[in-house]
């Protein structure tokens, strides 16, 4: 990625194409699924958090 101006430069599709690839396996090691999600909104925490940001 730090490459990324020069490779865009050079072929700005297989560029945009390593950033992708770049990006996804950068986040495949989070899994997280509706359940977790839902379990996390629940939490007094996020309520906290919801109020400090709405308001």
């Amino acid at each position: 990625m730090c490459t990324f101006i020069e490779d865009y430069l050079q072929n700005p599709t297989i560029a945009i194409l390593n950033a992708r690839a770049s990006a996804d396996s950068r986040f495949a090691e989070f899994e997280c699924d509706d359940q977790m999600i839902y379990a996390q909104i629940s939490t007094p925490e996020f309520r906290l958090y919801e109020e400090i940001t709405v308001s």
